[in-house]
């Protein structure tokens, strides 16, 4: 009551102008995300107001690697151990977009180990025994990003329902995803990367081989056991720039929607969206596989 009249298919009164008090609440604070350009118009290449800013991506390397190797002379055996441990962290303030509310941290740890025993019998007999085992691990961490705080939508007005209630999220206060189509294409997408994270996965095999090579004359003979096992407990099932546990928002304007103004960013304003998508329970996959082989 005492709102605007309008009519479908006619254009806004008030000179084509959308009245506030048909703004939706989450529209509104979808926008609210989006910084104010900070480059004035004709200063870039597309001659548009935009925003600049300097994202910051360091990456951090750190790698140990032990080796002994011992020779056993009563035994006439030589034993060689390896231990090794690598870490890497990356970090970056644009893994969602201009909005520059999330930002990630990959921490990919991998270590492993190897033992080789070789003894020799006699000048015709050798044993080889090889045990052998490395774990590869990736954390993908989200935290809050320069401009706000995108693990917690509704400091920033974002407040619709979930479909699948928040109990089906990693973390319920995450913003969702935002892309555009249409006339507005070319807008930044808004959590385009980080719509499958947080997430890891740990991947691990194992190995054990044992050879006895006998030399008689011009044969060599060969005997000898190959086992492995390899496991996976994965927790990172979505793909990557298309899937968000917190809801997939896509603006294009479309022609065939009666609902639509024809453009994407006033279509998000008045709550009109083309599409959206969101998924409940992740899945974690744990796995484990066993090989052999003997000769």
């Amino acid at each position: 009551p005492g709102g605007p009249v309008l009519v479908q298919g006619k254009e806004f009164p008030n000179n084509d102008t959308i009245d506030p008090t048909l703004f939706s609440a989450n529209g509104s604070a979808f926008m609210g995300v989006y910084p104010m350009p900070n480059i004035a118009g004709g200063t870039v290449a597309n001659g548009q107001n935009n925003y600049y800013y300097l994202s910051q991506g360091p990456n951090k390397n750190h790698t140990e690697s032990i080796k002994v190797d011992y020779i056993i002379d009563r035994w006439k055996s030589h034993l060689a151990v390896s231990l090794r441990h690598y870490r890497t962290d990356s970090f970056s303030d644009n893994f969602g977009g201009s909005p520059q509310l999330l930002d990630w941290n990959i921490q990919e740890p991998e270590r492993g180990a190897t033992i080789d025993l070789a003894t020799t019998f006699s000048p015709t007999l050798v044993n080889d025994l090889t045990i052998g085992s490395t774990e590869d691990i990736v954390h993908v961490a989200l935290t809050a990003g320069p401009l706000g705080n995108g693990l917690n939508r509704s400091s920033v007005g974002i407040t619709y329902p979930y479909i699948f209630g928040d109990a089906s999220k990693d973390v319920a206060g995450k913003t969702p995803t935002i892309n555009w189509g249409g006339p507005n294409s070319n807008l930044d997408s808004f959590n385009g990367d980080t719509d499958a994270y947080p997430s890891h996965s740990i991947g691990k095999i194992f190995q054990f081989s044992d050879t006895l090579t006998k030399t008689h004359g011009n044969h060599i003979f060969k005997f000898g056991a190959w086992i492995e096992q390899d496991g996976e407990d994965d927790d990172d099932q979505l793909i990557i720039g298309g899937q968000n546990l917190n809801g997939t928002f896509t603006f294009n304007g479309a022609a065939t929607d009666p609902h639509s103004t024809g453009l994407p960013l006033a279509d998000m304003l008045l709550g009109v969206f083309d599409h959206y998508a969101e998924y409940g329970f992740r899945n974690q996959t744990p796995w484990v596989a066993w090989q052999q082989g003997y000769f």
